[in-house]
């Protein structure tokens, strides 16, 4: 499959236990200001960690949607419960996406939503869009994330030494993690095999 020739466009996905829908910055900034005082969150993304207003979170998520970027509000489908969001930045010229995440709500850490709303994200962007490749950068100290991106089949690719500043102010590595179309349609199809092989 060719990679996209035109701008990416968000469409509702859904999971298991999750709907994945596209935010409208305005309406989606007022439901999620208070995330922001989220500073080990946020941290994480190298977003600041200090310093918001509804004006500056609007305009913060407002760069997730424009052309060539998503960004997905995560919603889980038992109590209609807005979750998260997950971000995809798409390169044109390579056909790759640079992806990230935040769940906000950390009574779901830890039950495995990364791995299920990035595996849907995931597949998307491979079969609908035709990317070539997806990166994840995460610090050396989110042992959380690195488990989650070996999982989907991602491999560590590259460390760039002290580069992230935690909020005790210690440096970390932060890692790149990287996962080709080829590699995770081979893993889809391993995984099938096997729940054939069961049936």
């Amino acid at each position: 499959m060719t990679r996209p020739s035109k701008p990416i466009r968000a469409i509702e996905l859904s999971t298991d236990r999750f709907v994945l829908r596209p935010i409208e910055p305005v309406s989606f900034a007022r439901r999620t200001l208070h995330w922001t005082s989220d500073r080990q969150a946020f941290a994480d993304l190298t977003w600041r960690t200090e310093g918001w207003t509804m004006w500056r979170w609007w305009r913060h998520l407002r760069k997730f949607a424009r052309k060539n970027r998503i960004c997905h509000g995560i919603w889980a489908k038992e109590k209609a419960a807005l979750i998260g969001l997950h971000i995809i930045g798409y390169e044109p010229k390579s056909g790759n996406v640079n992806i990230g995440v935040l769940i906000a709500d950390r009574s779901w850490w830890g039950k495995g939503v990364v791995a299920e709303v990035r595996g849907a994200i995931l597949e998307d962007c491979f079969e609908r869009l035709g990317v070539h490749r997806a990166t994840g950068w995460v610090n050396a100290r989110n042992f959380a994330s690195i488990y989650n991106y070996q999982r989907l089949g991602f491999k560590r690719e590259a460390a760039l030494r002290d580069n992230s500043v935690l909020l005790d102010g210690a440096r970390t590595d932060l890692l790149a993690f990287g996962l080709l179309r080829s590699e995770w349609l081979a893993k889809r199809g391993a995984v099938e095999s096997q729940d054939e092989n069961k049936a």
